[in-house]
């Protein structure tokens, strides 16, 4: 089907026949359209720069008061352990050594041995 004539708008009409009436009005007088066309644009492009500054201002208070909270380690203090005497500190040291099982093992592991002993032979 070929393309309407554009100087024909009763053609070109009813090929858009499901738009709205106020727009095909327009496109019989294409000087308004022209004219309202740019003004439209930029009261697009406005809404969209107030809507794009509202997001950015919550983004920014969000990240604001996420930063502003306390770190994991901010609210523990130290717990300053009570000194105890010298000679009680010696006496559980030596009741802890007392009643501790103590048992022999190797200071080297198998490997350890095989490693060592290959070395020595080859130093000597």
């Amino acid at each position: 089907m070929p393309l309407p004539c554009v100087c024909n708008s009763v053609k070109l009409i009813s090929y858009f026949r499901f738009m709205p009436p106020e727009i095909l009005a327009l496109l019989d007088k294409p000087i308004s359209l022209l004219i309202l066309l740019p003004i439209g644009a930029a009261i697009g492009i406005e809404v969209e720069r107030l809507v794009e500054g509202q997001k950015r201002a919550e983004r920014r208070t969000y990240w604001q008061g996420r930063n502003a909270k306390p770190k994991w380690g901010s609210k523990i203090t130290p717990i300053k352990p009570e000194k105890p005497q010298a000679l009680d500190l010696a006496a559980d040291q030596l009741r802890h050594v007392i009643h501790a099982k103590f048992t022999a093992r190797p200071l080297l592991n198998q490997g350890k041995q095989r490693l060592l002993s290959v070395l020595d032979k080859a130093l000597a």
